[in-house]
């Protein structure tokens, strides 16, 4: 498949953290060619990830403001290591298509309005015109180093208007670890919906983020939860 270059999918600061889902998807160790088996594979990942975004259940409230709601889920209640699974959710008035076209923009100075951390990537592979692998680099904040993610990521358009994305963390042989940076773990599922006015969306986002390094998990989750509505404000 012939490989393009490019700037990497702004969604890859946001994402879903399904761990169980999630653990089902491609680990790419290498250059990975797309296959009927792996298609598969994604489209029964996607349809569980769907169903817990649109999912109430184990999911506690964490704040309502501006429009815009938070839920978080611990997947190991017992450990403060754990990272948290974030879900927000935010009423936009355009169509899904615009607002997935926005989330996906190659436009650093657009992506940077709300996703201020961005700093530079690019796309390495591309299986489709709907998936490929990126690398993302974010950067430093205060003195600690800047992060580094390698995503698969997947878009699939829906007959009745809904719009899903799919970001699944792999390795790439194009994207190697360098001392520079550390490399984070990313996983996300940003789902938009038409909204029931006919004009608008409703947009749904599922992340975890894993920064790893020396930062305390407890400090990660604390940010975690608060830095959803900074976003979708933006947004």
């Amino acid at each position: 498949m012939a490989q393009k270059t490019g700037t990497p999918v702004l969604l890859c600061v946001g994402v879903a953290a399904l761990a169980a889902v999630l653990a089902s998807l491609l680990n790419a160790e290498a250059s990975v060619q797309y296959n009927a088996a792996e298609g598969t594979s994604t489209a029964r990942t996607m349809a569980d990830a769907l169903a817990d975004a649109r999912s109430t259940a184990n999911w506690d409230p964490v704040l309502n403001a501006k429009g815009v709601r938070v839920w978080k889920r611990v997947e190991h209640a017992e450990r403060t290591s754990a990272p948290m699974a974030i879900k927000s959710q935010v009423y936009a008035a355009v169509p899904p298509r615009f607002f997935t076209d926005l989330l996906l923009t190659r436009d650093y100075d657009t992506a940077r309005l709300f996703n201020p951390t961005l700093d530079g990537g690019s796309d390495i592979e591309w299986f489709s015109k709907h998936e490929r692998i990126s690398h993302v680099r974010t950067k430093p904040v205060l003195i600690l180093k800047p992060r580094d993610f390698v995503v698969r990521v997947r878009r699939e358009s829906r007959s009745d208007g809904t719009e899903l994305v799919l970001n699944t963390n792999t390795v790439h042989r194009l994207a190697p670890v360098a001392q520079s940076h550390v490399r984070g773990v990313l996983n996300g599922l940003h789902l938009v919906e038409p909204h029931k006015d006919g004009t608008g969306c409703v947009y749904t986002m599922v992340s975890q983020m894993d920064p790893r390094g020396s930062i305390p998990m407890v400090i990660v989750n604390w940010f975690a939860m608060r830095r959803p509505l900074q976003y979708m404000v933006a947004l």
